[in-house]
């Protein structure tokens, strides 16, 4: 949502402990099994990669983040719950290289007064509705002709009598 700051939750319960580096020690075991599932280097390496984040994700050898997790878990069902309105992605706009998130520059979302307008003045959620102001694109009832207009229309009748 425009305007309001993401702020991180507060574990006072786990200060004791600090944010460490996933520094895993595999073993020859894994390393062996490792070696004969994957025949690509670059797989190998991506393997050993997602092995330590695996085990730095776990709530049996990372501490603080168990005791992180025990404190969420305590408090999930005191604290009030707000819906989660997921950006659109017809709200990321392309501009000089880059995408921006702004849902005020969507199509959909901006005022659209086209077949809305009403005599004299009325309201609507964003204030005053303007007046008609169309009368110039009007045709009038009783049209006046000019000389070329009146020559082109008699060619027109005479050619369409032959």
């Amino acid at each position: 949502m425009p305007g309001r700051q993401y702020k991180a939750p507060e574990y006072p319960g786990c200060v004791q402990f600090k944010k460490e580096r996933p520094n895993f020690p595999i073993t020859e075991e894994v390393l062996h099994q490792m070696t004969l599932d994957t025949e690509i280097l670059p797989l190998y390496e991506m393997k050993i990669d997602d092995y330590q984040r695996f085990h730095h994700g776990s709530l049996r050898t990372n501490n603080m983040l168990y005791c992180r997790w025990k404190e969420y878990l305590a408090k999930v069902f005191t604290t009030k719950r707000e819906p989660f309105l997921f950006p659109l992605n017809s709200d990321l706009h392309f501009y000089n290289n880059l995408v921006y998130y702004r849902p005020q520059d969507t199509v959909t979302n901006k005022t659209d007064i086209r077949r809305h307008f009403f005599q004299g003045p009325r309201y609507d959620h964003l204030g005053q509705i303007p007046l008609v102001h169309d009368l110039r694109f009007r045709k009038p009832d009783n049209p006046v002709t000019t000389k070329v207009e009146k020559k082109v229309n008699k060619k027109r009748r005479q050619k369409a009598n032959n």
